[in-house]
């Protein structure tokens, strides 16, 4: 198991959105690179403030207000340039149902203990 620290940048969505968000996570990993199916927590932010934290529970939901995103980032191999997306999946109602947005981790910070 490794401590790491996971930065990635929205590569798309829509036409109306910053495209300066980033999404940092810290989480484990396990021997294949894979994030360990646990509680984990990080922070949307852009280049002019910190938006605000989030949890991500063992099933891939984050918790970044008090209705649920999933990701798929469980099911990633964790590396630089490795994709993967947030959506709403129907669970709120402010978002449309096929509110997506695709990130591409920019790096990943192996933390030694």
């Amino acid at each position: 198991m490794k401590l790491s620290r996971i930065v990635a940048q929205l590569k798309s969505h829509g036409n109306d959105f910053d495209d300066d968000l980033k999404f940092t996570l810290i989480a484990a990993l396990d021997e294949s690179n894979q994030i360990i199916k646990a509680e984990w927590f990080g922070g949307y932010s852009n280049s002019k403030e910190h938006i605000g934290a989030f949890k991500m529970d063992s099933d891939g939901l984050i918790y970044f207000s008090d209705i649920p995103e999933k990701t798929n980032i469980l099911d990633k191999v964790i590396m630089k340039d490795t994709c993967f997306s947030t959506w709403d999946n129907g669970l709120n109602d402010v978002l449309d149902d096929e509110d997506e947005w695709l990130f591409v981790i920019k790096s990943v910070h192996i933390y030694e203990y």
